[in-house]
């Protein structure tokens, strides 16, 4: 292959022979379209060619090693080639990065280059372990070496890689592999690179995989490494530095899983250096500037506390609610940017006893938030509340008093309302003095105004309070709203999420639920024909029972052709089988309970309750597992009959023989009476029902009740059933007698069952049982 002519510069000292006349990164056009190519090949993919796609990264790479620090100083080309290394084996990518280390002043500093590099240094723990055993001692030359180089490299440049633009994002990659400790994109990338990243969900799946081996080999380059970073960090300037401050939390991070006891003495470090519990008493009380640590009131370097808050224990987080948060809990609340850190906060709470301090503190100044429209504070107060079961009933008072609808109790059936759309009850209902001067016409036209735009904090602050232990204020003000207002919720992107909680929570009555599926009833086809309302229908229709799905499939079928033919309502159609609803109505009722009694299943699986149900069933019944019921149809006894006779005959033989445990319990109530002559005609009655028998084995086939009985029975056969027959009856009628005996009549059920009847039937068990029975008896 001909050597293709680059554009670019010597910068930084490299040895490379460039033409020195043109600009960095601008490269031939030949060379761009190679590189698009590659870029268009890996997007059609090799449909599962695994020797073609081998072949083709082979190339790929070869051409790398010639011109591949040229290349990647190319904005365009560099993204492809971070595509490239998800598509990768480890193998591959070991002689690119011995290549770019070579050029590591280049690869660290520049704007383009770096980023690939980054991208190259993520992927340290796997080439390592990919290392082939036969070429270990090459392998240690071109590898191992590499990486000490880089390790020298940070620490001789380290005063100015970790405050660079994009040499830190490199220091914070490497570091992250030298760790062995997974960190997350947002510390260690920037937030224009992950927009941009078009591969992050391929790339996301490899870096998590990190190597024991690896961080344990290169352990003591991360130490060294580690203790220059905090030494040269000067506190007072480079906490709020938005190149050092994300180094800072990638190494907290590290420290946090390999060394607890390092990363508490950086944390007691930072909170002293940064004067964190410092309090300015001298401040006014509306100087909320003077009245809260610097750190705090930083864009960046209130990332790091947040970091602080979210990985303290118990004991730590109380520590620092008490010296940092409590008696100046409004100056955060208020602050544009301390507020996130407050919310941090109050999303990291577990504890009862600290959540009810939090309320008591924030609850007299919720208006006040409110009125400076920091609204994810309330969001996480609710969050905090539900998560810890604490203050719920006081939040909502106060969240009701902010809104002006605590009294009268009237105008608590407008809660959801006010808070879906984050509006006082007088800006909503309009009460101002504005509205005494409208005339009468105007005033009736706007006297109950209707729900039309939810706000999002409003809407996830409505989803929490359905969650709550008692819900009966919010969900009677939402089942009290106009059934165009609900329509509407269930078509708004955020309100509909409002009505997939409502109907999912385990503390909402059901009589609300019901009351909610009437007020929607001829609103359904609108809803469904919806991209909010299809989505939100479907969820509803998870939780319904058979009765209520009926409804709303009755109301859909209603528009049949408008809903199957809309282009969200086809979905609903298909879903909830309307063509069968409305043509084949039983088989759809099958299908209903089918999915009703999976999804049951499935909940139960996950709840655990379906073990337990069991557990209290058997105890209550005082039984083990059910057993189940031996088919008579298909035992040994009875297959060998049906071998030598007709079905049917048979089926009959065996239904009289259930009934008879019936007559013969009626012969035992009557024998207790001391009654002699019914016995007698029970006995008749037995002899009548033998000569029946005898006439459907030998007798004409009847149309009603055989299909078969044209064969031929031998007599041998009939006599020997008949004599099981009369068997049987005697040795039921000697049970009976013996249950009468001992004043235990109601075990004859019990004690004759089907299963023993049936087993009866067989001539040769049955001479067997009554010679065994003579013998006991002369016993």
């Amino acid at each position: 292959m001909p050597k293709r002519k680059f554009y670019s510069v010597d910068r930084h000292g490299s040895t490379a022979n460039y033409d020195k006349k043109a600009k960095i990164g601008i490269l031939s056009e030949d060379v761009m379209s190679y590189y698009r190519n590659v870029s268009s090949s890996l997007e059609n993919g090799f449909d599962e060619d695994h020797d073609l796609k081998e072949e083709f990264l082979s190339n790929v790479y070869n051409t790398l090693r010639d011109e591949g620090i040229q290349v990647s100083q190319n904005q365009t080309v560099s993204r492809i080639l971070e595509v490239l290394f998800s598509h990768s084996k480890p193998s591959h990518m070991q002689d690119l990065f011995c290549l770019f280390c070579g050029e590591l002043t280049i690869v660290v500093f520049d704007r383009f280059a770096s980023h690939v590099f980054q991208a190259l240094i993520q992927y340290l723990p796997a080439m390592y372990d990919d290392r082939n055993d036969e070429d270990e001692a090459v392998w240690r030359k071109s590898f191992y070496e590499n990486v000490q180089t880089l390790c020298n490299f940070m620490e001789s440049h380290l005063r100015d890689v970790m405050t660079h633009t994009y040499g830190s994002h490199v220091l914070r990659s490497f570091m992250e592999a030298l760790g062995g400790v997974h960190v997350k994109e947002e510390v260690v990338r920037s937030r224009v690179s992950r927009g941009q990243r078009k591969d992050n969900e391929s790339s996301h799946q490899t870096l998590k995989t990190m190597s024991k081996t690896f961080s344990t080999t290169f352990l003591s380059s991360f130490n060294t490494l580690s203790e220059k970073i905090i030494r040269l960090c000067n506190f007072e300037d480079h906490l709020a530095d938005q190149n050092f401050c994300p180094v800072l939390q990638t190494l907290m991070l590290i420290l946090h899983k390999t060394s607890p006891d390092k990363y508490q003495d950086l944390v007691n470090t930072i909170i002293d250096k940064a004067k964190l519990f410092h309090h300015n008493e001298d401040a006014g009380a509306d100087d909320v500037a003077n009245r809260l640590p610097d750190i705090v009131q930083n864009e960046v370097g209130s990332y790091l506390v947040e970091l602080l808050l979210s990985l303290a224990t118990e004991t730590q987080l109380q520590e620092l609610y008490s010296n940092l948060f409590k008696r100046r809990i409004i100056y955060f609340a208020v602050h544009p940017i301390a507020n996130y850190v407050l919310q941090k906060m109050l999303s990291c709470v577990k504890q009862s006893q600290m959540m009810g301090e939090l309320l008591t503190d924030i609850k007299p100044y919720l208006e006040d938030i409110l009125a400076v429209n920091h609204i994810g504070i309330v969001t996480k107060l609710a969050l905090a509340c539900r998560s810890t079961q604490t203050g719920q009933e006081e939040f909502l008072q106060a969240l009701m008093g902010a809104f002006h609808c605590v009294e009268p109790e009237d105008r608590q059936r407008k809660v959801v309302p006010l808070l879906a759309s984050l509006q006082t009850y007088e800006v909503f209902y309009d009460t101002s003095e504005k509205r005494s001067e409208k005339t009468d016409e105007e005033k009736t036209a706007s006297s109950t105004p209707l729900l039309k735009n939810v706000n999002i904090h409003g809407s996830l602050i409505l989803q929490e309070l359905l969650q709550f232990q008692r819900t009966q204020v919010v969900a009677s003000s939402l089942v009290n709203l106009t059934a165009p207002e609900i329509a509407g919720l269930c078509c708004d992107r955020c309100g509909s999420h409002v009505i997939d909680v409502f109907f999912t929570s385990r503390t909402v009555l059901e009589k609300n639920k019901v009351a909610m599926l009437k007020k929607l009833q001829g609103s359904f086809i609108n809803i469904a024909c919806n991209k909010n309302g299809s989505r939100c229908l479907e969820n509803v229709w998870k939780t319904c029972a058979l009765k209520q799905k009926i409804h709303i499939a009755e109301d859909l079928s209603k528009n049949q052709e408008r809903i199957e033919g809309d282009q969200w309502g086809k979905f609903l159609y298909r879903n909830f089988a309307l063509f069968k609803f409305s043509q084949r109505r039983k088989e759809w009722l099958d299908i209903q309970a089918v999915t009703t009694k999976k999804r049951q299943l499935i909940k139960d699986i996950l709840e655990g309750s379906s073990r337990k149900t069991k557990k209290n069933k058997s105890k209550e019944d005082g039984t083990g597992p059910d057993v189940p019921l031996q088919n008579p149809l298909k035992s040994e006894d009875v297959q060998i009959k049906i071998k030598r006779k007709s079905k049917e005959p048979m089926e009959e033989q065996l239904d009289d023989s259930l009934k008879k445990p019936k007559a013969l319990i009626d012969t035992e109530d009557k024998t207790v009476e001391g009654d002699t002559a019914s016995q007698s005609e029970d006995e008749k009655k037995k002899r009548k029902r033998k000569k029946g028998k005898k006439r459907v084995v030998r007798g004409e086939k009847s149309s009603d009740t055989f299909t078969s009985s044209s064969q031929e029975v031998e007599d041998g056969h009939s006599q020997k059933v008949l004599a099981a027959d009369k068997e049987m009856i005697g040795e039921s009628s000697r049970k009976v007698k013996k249950v009468k005996e001992k004043g235990k009549s109601n075990l004859c059920v019990e004690k004759i069952q089907p299963s023993e009847t049936i087993k009866s039937n067989d001539p040769h068990e049955v001479l067997k049982k009554k010679k065994k029975k003579k013998k006991s008896e002369k016993g």
